[in-house]
């Protein structure tokens, strides 16, 4: 007798990307709030579900974040966050049109070949704000998904009064500001609604407090789990053990 085949056999998980995301949040209200955005529905990776602006590190990133770090003064903390950081800043400006910079105009614009929002940074002779990003969370997606990624999560206030300063590139729809309270209704990844928990925790920290601790999510028997690692640099290099 033939003996089931079993559906996982042979199964490759696919490669663990390295990824970042951008939290921004509005203060400008009694009660503040935070930008997200919806997947599309054709979307293979969580379709329809609410995230916030974020993707893949991709060569570029790495590329232009080494000659930001040559050419600014960056805090110890974002400064080993290179290129994670930037690719935040790049996927807010290419998904929500936000461009996170700074007011002051840098010595020169970076001699290298240059793709949006490379090129909106140097055309208006601005630097990415990188000291407004602070570490929040580090999470890698589960098995089983058809995308998985090592996302570092970034927190950053932003005045949602501001205007854009590019065309959103279609990838997310119905962006908008969303208190606290909204974003808990909204269709969450699990993740997402995890991390959500965790800004609410910064937002209601007292003035002031610290820790150079963040979160860290990875996938165990029986779900997620939820270590604490290093803002800074060094990192883990593997998943915590249960």
């Amino acid at each position: 007798m033939s003996l089931p085949t079993d559906p996982n056999a042979g199964h490759l998980e696919p490669p663990v990307r390295d990824a970042a995301c951008l939290i921004l949040i509005d203060r400008s209200q009694a009660a503040p709030r935070l930008l997200m955005g919806r997947r599309l529905p054709s979307q293979a990776f969580l379709p329809n579900k609410w995230v916030f602006p974020g993707g893949r590190v991709d060569d570029a990133d790495r590329e232009i974040s080494g000659v930001v770090a040559a050419s600014r003064n960056l805090s110890p903390t974002v400064a080993g966050h290179l290129p994670y950081a930037y690719a935040a800043v790049r996927e807010t400006f290419e998904e929500a049109g936000i461009l996170v910079a700074t007011e002051a105009p840098p010595a020169a614009a970076p001699e290298v070949p240059l793709g949006a929002p490379q090129a909106a940074f140097a055309e208006r002779f601005i630097p990415p704000a990188l000291n407004l990003l602070k570490p929040l969370a580090r999470a890698i997606t589960p098995p089983g998904l058809p995308r998985r990624f090592d996302t570092w999560f970034y927190l950053a206030d932003w005045d949602c009064k501001r205007p854009l300063s590019g065309k959103p590139d279609g990838e997310l729809l119905d962006i908008a500001w969303f208190t606290l309270r909204e974003v808990r209704v909204l269709d969450l990844p699990i993740i997402t609604r995890l991390i959500v928990d965790d800004v609410a925790t910064v937002i209601n920290a007292p003035p002031g407090a610290k820790s150079p601790l963040i979160p860290f999510y990875f996938q165990a028997v029986g779900g997620y789990r939820r270590s604490l690692i290093r803002a800074t640099w060094p990192w883990p290099d593997a998943d915590p053990q249960p």
